[in-house]
């Protein structure tokens, strides 16, 4: 397991809406608010692991509705040093960038999500080995997204 950091802007938390022990509470329309802690903890790690055959889960933790996050994670592979990817196929995640990690043994991913709706959120793309077309690799990127509260 692979823990990076996800850049993320904009978090806001409202001090007044926490209860007296600095736990999360709801507010009158039922949304549940989080210590400024926790949100900031939760949105800072990424944790990426295998998800079976020519799978890898990237698990974005929580991310705030109608926010972009640009997110850099490494992931091991054995596509090669040059991979394809179809920039069309997803509309919510922009690959900006795959490069191939100094050891040699993966790569860097350089990319744009968008959290364009509210609860457990996944989103997948495809990599492709341009030197072996039998070689692939599907991310599927999850993330909780908090909507109201915030916006």
């Amino acid at each position: 397991m692979t823990i990076t950091y996800i850049q993320a802007v904009g978090i806001e938390v409202d001090s007044d809406l926490l209860n007296q022990e600095g736990h999360h509470q709801a507010d009158s329309e039922g949304h549940v608010h989080f210590p400024a802690e926790q949100v900031q903890e939760h949105d800072l790690e990424i944790i990426v692991k295998s998800g079976g055959d020519n799978q890898v889960d990237v698990h974005l933790g929580f991310l705030q509705f109608k926010h972009l996050y640009e997110v850099k994670f490494c992931i091991k592979d054995d596509l090669g040093e040059d991979v394809d990817y179809d920039p069309l196929q997803n509309l919510h995640v922009k690959i900006e960038n795959v490069q191939p990690t100094e050891d040699g043994t993966g790569h860097e991913i350089l990319l744009n999500f968008n959290a364009h709706r509210e609860k457990l959120l996944t989103e997948s793309i495809l990599l492709k080995s341009r030197n072996d077309k039998e070689k692939y690799l599907t991310l599927v990127l999850h993330a909780r997204v908090l909507g109201g509260y915030f916006l």
